[in-house]
């Protein structure tokens, strides 16, 4: 079974219709012949992540879970970031991110692309830049590369 993953906010500085990302995710359960959940929708709130979890949480070991891109993942907070990949390990669940087109059993497996897009993201803010933002990435790319 394919467990879905959207939200209303935009991510990684797109801005993708539910619909759409639910189309998407329909294909691709359509293209690997098995069931898809419709996803509950994300909470409009910046950096709150509860349907994540809710879909993390209540999928069956062995499940896949599925999201338009990494960067819906809160990147940027080392606690989550390693409490999702944990429950992932844990129910053997495998991740799928439809625009970077990849499938993962760990975060640890695709840390380079998390840490990709955690560079552009910190040097597209710049001007805003602060050391504690700094210390947590530095930690959540500690967390991936252990």
């Amino acid at each position: 079974m394919i467990r879905g993953y959207v939200t209303s906010r935009c991510f990684g500085g797109l801005c993708i219709p539910v619909p759409a990302q639910n189309s998407c995710l329909r294909e691709l359960a359509r293209a690997r012949s098995v069931a898809y959940a419709l996803p509950p929708l994300e909470h409009k709130f910046e950096n709150c992540y509860m349907q994540l979890f809710t879909v993390l949480n209540t999928a069956d070991q062995g499940d896949m879970v599925a999201m338009y891109s990494v960067t819906m993942l809160p990147i940027n907070n080392h606690k989550k970031m390693n409490h999702i990949d944990s429950i992932a390990r844990k129910k053997d669940l495998t991740l799928y991110f439809i625009l970077e087109g990849i499938e993962c059993l760990s975060l640890k497996s695709i840390s380079n692309i998390i840490s990709s897009y955690k560079i552009r993201e910190m040097y597209s803010g710049l001007h805003k830049l602060d050391l504690a933002l700094v210390r947590d990435q530095i930690a959540t790319l500690q967390m991936l590369n252990d």
